[in-house]
């Protein structure tokens, strides 16, 4: 049994694996093992369902779950052990209570559709049901799930580990978190994010492959972020250009720019011809959704959506979606020549697709 005394919080969206994987990794480190969940269940002695109604929003709900986490992690029994927290367990309330007390913490990432194979139901009363699903529910829930990870994993940046399980079963996910844990450090001075690019990487002869988080890449600029939102709040073009010294044409195609990567949908539907700018006042009506779109985009990362990059055709970025290819992460699993035969992919497209992915730090398979 390990000596060392450590609380380790394990994190991810909704069945990544969490329960299991930490379970497995408890057992590898004989550690004591929590899920925040059950222990809720336990001192509420009411099913979670029945007790988020009951607590009416999600914010009062996480307050009392909060409480709880408290009573675990003052107990002796907490010093050495792993502690599975729901998806949002690094924001909020969760995550008052976690940065106060001496952890590592580790998100399990994995795909949309493994995540989707792995998906539980249950009932109001905490207990599971089956359900069979459809083509179409099962879209429903792909999106859900997408929308978790977007959502979600802006807290994430927090975490001391990000982790990526793909393709990984219990034993395999359990196995390499620990080896992720050991080669981080299990004493560190200053939290130091790091990502795999696969957590098998840690499974294979080659021993460990690890990536320090680099700088965040960034898709928006300080200068268009400043003068597309200024724009965008009322600031007119003339006032603009003088204001950022750029002319005004470089204001409009920083604005277009700025709408179009941060809410491509939007844009295109304000479009009244194709290839034709929509007005200004067009622009500024929906500013709102155009900023919060900025805000969740802002750092491109391989969950982003195919429409963060920059500078990719639209003819290209369409033949992709209509390959399912959503995320960028998508992307990666194709080479140059099966990217080649996606319909109206253009070659053109993919020299601007190949530039833009790096500039990210990303590369196409082979």
């Amino acid at each position: 049994m390990t000596n060392r005394k450590m609380r380790l919080f394990i994190v991810g969206v909704s069945c990544v694996g969490k329960t299991a994987i930490g379970l497995k990794l408890s057992e590898l480190l004989e550690y004591h093992f929590f899920d925040l969940d059950d222990e809720i269940e336990r001192f509420f002695s009411e099913p979670i369902e029945r007790l988020q109604e009951r607590f009416f929003n999600m914010d009062r709900y996480r307050k009392a779950g909060a409480k709880v986490l408290v009573d675990i992690l003052d107990r002796e029994l907490s010093n050495k052990a792993v502690i599975a927290l729901p998806p949002s367990g690094l924001m909020d309330h969760y995550w008052n209570v976690v940065k106060r007390y001496e952890c590592l913490t580790v998100v399990l990432k994995d795909r949309p559709e493994n995540i989707l194979n792995r998906i539980d139901f249950f009932d109001k009363d905490s207990r599971k049901i089956q359900l069979k699903l459809d083509k179409k529910k099962k879209n429903y829930y792909l999106k859900e799930i997408r929308k978790d990870i977007q959502y979600f994993g802006r807290s994430y940046k927090k975490a001391d580990i990000i982790l990526d399980i793909s393709g990984l079963n219990v034993n395999q996910g359990a196995l390499a978190t620990k080896k992720a844990i050991e080669e981080f450090g299990w004493e560190h001075s200053s939290p130091k994010n790091f990502v795999t690019k696969q957590a098998s990487d840690f499974l294979g002869e080659k021993g460990f492959e690890m990536v320090y988080q680099k700088e965040r890449n960034v898709l928006f600029s300080d200068l268009e972020e400043k003068t597309a939102i200024a724009i965008l709040n009322g600031l007119s073009i003339a006032k603009a250009s003088k204001e950022f010294g750029m002319t005004k044409i470089e204001c409009r195609k920083i604005l277009d720019s700025f709408c179009l990567k941060s809410a491509h949908f939007l844009y295109e539907k304000l479009q009244k011809y194709p290839l034709e700018r929509p007005a200004i006042g067009k622009l500024r009506e929906h500013s709102p959704s155009f900023i919060e779109g900025y805000q969740t985009l802002k750092n491109v990362e391989i969950d982003s959506p195919i429409w963060a990059l920059p500078d990719v055709p639209m003819m290209t970025l369409n033949a992709m979606w209509n390959r399912k290819v959503f995320l960028i992460g998508d992307i990666l699993k194709f080479n140059q020549r099966e990217l080649l035969l996606f319909k109206q992919f253009g070659k053109l497209g993919l020299k601007k697709l190949i530039a833009s992915l790096n500039r990210y730090g990303f590369s196409l398979k082979g």
